[in-house]
């Protein structure tokens, strides 16, 4: 909705949601590749630290980018897919390096629900909490979530 509101071109934005998925699948390789050379807890800490960055700044693109709305949102969106693919990559080795190789398929599944809860979490307080009715502050409260 956000992209929606700036940005009155559904082809472009159709568009730009394949290249975002393919953002995403290249994404699992370049992560995946780093994983195997190093241990998950920086590239995951360098992975939370941009996407808490992207969100921070995404609520101001109209002002960063101006008429060029579309390049810059295009640039976020795919930063933003491509960082998710790291999470999603690097989750599985947590949660065995964490809590071992025992249960590992359940506990995983547990640790996924965390998506699921945040969801939820954040759209609740969209609804409930009257400062939240605004996309940058929706946006710096899921900055700040990644930090934590």
């Amino acid at each position: 909705l956000f992209g929606k509101i700036f940005i009155n071109d559904d082809r472009f934005l159709a568009i730009l949601g394949v290249i975002s998925s393919a953002f995403n699948a290249a994404g699992r390789v370049f992560w995946g590749t780093i994983g195997d050379r190093v241990s998950f807890k920086i590239p995951l800490c360098i992975i939370f630290l941009c996407w808490s960055l992207l969100l921070t700044s995404l609520p101001h693109l109209p002002v960063i980018f101006g008429t060029q709305i579309k390049v810059g949102f295009g640039v976020w969106l795919c930063g933003l897919y491509l960082l998710i693919s790291g999470v999603l990559v690097y989750t599985p080795t947590a949660t065995e390096t964490l809590f071992g190789p025992i249960n590992m398929a359940v506990n995983y599944g547990l640790v996924f629900n965390a998506f699921v809860f945040g969801g939820l979490f954040v759209s609740l307080l969209s609804i409930i909490i009257p400062q939240f009715h605004e996309w940058d502050n929706l946006f710096y409260l899921c900055a700040s979530m990644c930090i934590l």
